[in-house]
C-alpha cells in the first residue's frame, strides 16, 4: 500500500465534480451591486436593516438583518458575515457575540422573514425542500429557487459592508452554520471580498450520503446533473482564494465528515483548514472556539490553527505532517469500522507518536477503518486531518 490514502468514496451519484461553475447563471457582479438599505430600530449593539436582494418571480425583494458594531472605539473595524442554517433566522444575539468582540457583523434572515418572524411584503423564496432541491428544470426557475436567493442574499450583505466606512475591507470574515455553511461554501468560491472563511458542518458532496441521498436518487439523471453543476459547492470550492475552515462532527448525519473530507481537499492545500470534534451536536452553535480563533488570527494577520497534511502511507506507517507555529499536544488518532453507518458510529481514539512535525501510526492500528489524526495546541484548540482510509 503505498501513495496517498484513498478518501472514502459512497459514489451515489454519477457526476463529474470539481468542475467550475456556471459564470452564465452565477451573475456575481449583479449581486455585488450595493444594495439600497432602510435602516430601522436600535436594538442593544444591533440595529434592523432591510436592504435589496435580487429578483424573484419578477419583482423586488427585500432582506431582513442585524447589524452590530462594537459599543466603543473609532477607526476602522473588522467585519464578519453571518449565514444561519435550517429552521434558521437573522440572530441578533450571534451578531452582538462578534460585536462584543470587536467586530461589525450582520446576520440576515434567508427564509423571507422579519423581526418577529412575519413574512416579508417583498420576501424572496421560502426556505423548504422544494424550493432547494426541485425549483425547476431550467435556469430562470432555479435562480427563483431557495439557493440562489441565499447566495445573492449573503453577496448583498458584503456588499452592504462595503459601503460602510467604518469597516476594515481588507479583514472581512464570513462564516455559516449547517445550510448556511454550504451557503458559505458557495459563497467563499465567487465572491473574492474575505479574508477567511468558516463553514460550520455544510459542505460540499450532499447527494453522496448522508440526509438528502434518496432526494438525489428520485430527481432524473439530467435533472440532478444540473442541479450539482450550477448549485454544488464541488463546482466553485478549487476557486476559493482565502484562508477556510471546515468545521463537522465526526459523526454528522447531514454533511458526514467524508463529504467534508473530499470539499476540502479542492481547496488549495496552503489555505485549507480542517476540524472535526468528537460528538458535536448538529445545531445553531456559535460558540466554538476554533471559529473565532480562526477567523480573528486570520483577519489580523496572526499565526493560525495547526494545519495536519493529508496523510500518506510510507513503509508500513500512516503519516502526517503538522504545519503551524504553536506547540502540538494531545495528538490522537480516531478511527471506525467502515462498514458502521455514521448514524451509529462510536470513534474510538488512542495516542498517536509525533515529534512535533510529523505523526505516525502503524498500518495495523487503523485497520478496515475510517481515520483521522487530531491536535491541539498549547490553546487547547484542535485541528484534524482530513478522513481517509488505507485501501
Amino acid at each position: 500500500m503505498k501513495g496517498l490514502l484513498a478518501l472514502v468514496l459512497i459514489c451515489l451519484c454519477l457526476v463529474v465534480y470539481g468542475v467550475d461553475a456556471d459564470d452564465d447563471f452565477w451573475d456575481i457582479r449583479v449581486m455585488q451591486q450595493t444594495p439600497q438599505v432602510e435602516w430601522g430600530e436600535r436594538i442593544g449593539l444591533a440595529q434592523e436593516v432591510r436592504y435589496a436582494g435580487v429578483p424573484y418571480e419578477g419583482r423586488p425583494t427585500q432582506v431582513f438583518a442585524y447589524i452590530a458594531k462594537p459599543a466603543s472605539g473609532e477607526g476602522s473595524f473588522p467585519a464578519v458575515v453571518l449565514v444561519h442554517g435550517g429552521a434558521g433566522k437573522a440572530y441578533r444575539e450571534w451578531a452582538e457575540l462578534w460585536a462584543r468582540k470587536g467586530y461589525i457583523a450582520i446576520a440576515m434572515d434567508l427564509t423571507g422573514k422579519g423581526p418577529t418572524g412575519e413574512r416579508l411584503r417583498q420576501a424572496g423564496p421560502e426556505m423548504n425542500q422544494a424550493n432547494i432541491f426541485l425549483p425547476s428544470e431550467n435556469d430562470v426557475g432555479l435562480r427563483n429557487g431557495w439557493i440562489y436567493h441565499a447566495v445573492a442574499a449573503v453577496v448583498r450583505a458584503r456588499s452592504l459592508l462595503a459601503d460602510m466606512p467604518e469597516v476594515d475591507q481588507g479583514r472581512v470574515g464570513i462564516t455559516g452554520i449547517s445550510w448556511g455553511g454550504f451557503v458559505t461554501c458557495l459563497v467563499a468560491g465567487m465572491d473574492h471580498r474575505y479574508g477567511a472563511a468558516v463553514p460550520v458542518y455544510g459542505c460540499g458532496y450532499i447527494c453522496e450520503g448522508g440526509f438528502w441521498k434518496n432526494t438525489f436518487r428520485r430527481m432524473s439523471p439530467a435533472y440532478r446533473e444540473r442541479w450539482i453543476r450550477l448549485l454544488e459547492p464541488s463546482s466553485v470550492l478549487a476557486r476559493v482564494k482565502c484562508p477556510i475552515l471546515f468545521v463537522n462532527g465526526n459523526s454528522d448525519t447531514h454533511f458526514p465528515p467524508e463529504n467534508t473530507s473530499r470539499s476540502a481537499l479542492l481547496v488549495d492545500e496552503a489555505l485549507r483548514h480542517v476540524t472535526f470534534i468528537d460528538k458535536l451536536r448538529h445545531g445553531h452553535n456559535w460558540k466554538i472556539p476554533e471559529v473565532d480563533a480562526f477567523v480573528n488570527d486570520v483577519l489580523n494577520g496572526k499565526a493560525s490553527l495547526m494545519r495536519i497534511l493529508r496523510p500518506v502511507v510510507s513503509g508500513g506507517e500512516v503519516i502526517a505532517t503538522v504545519v503551524g507555529s504553536y506547540e502540538a499536544e494531545d495528538v490522537f488518532l480516531y478511527h471506525v469500522p467502515r462498514a458502521v453507518s455514521w448514524k451509529e458510529r462510536e470513534w474510538k481514539k488512542f495516542p498517536a507518536k509525533t515529534d512535533g512535525r510529523e505523526i505516525r501510526v502503524s498500518l495495523s492500528d487503523c485497520g478496515d477503518a475510517v481515520f483521522y489524526f487530531s491536535v491541539k495546541d498549547d490553546r487547547e484548540l484542535e485541528s484534524t486531518s482530513i478522513c481517509g482510509t488505507v485501501d
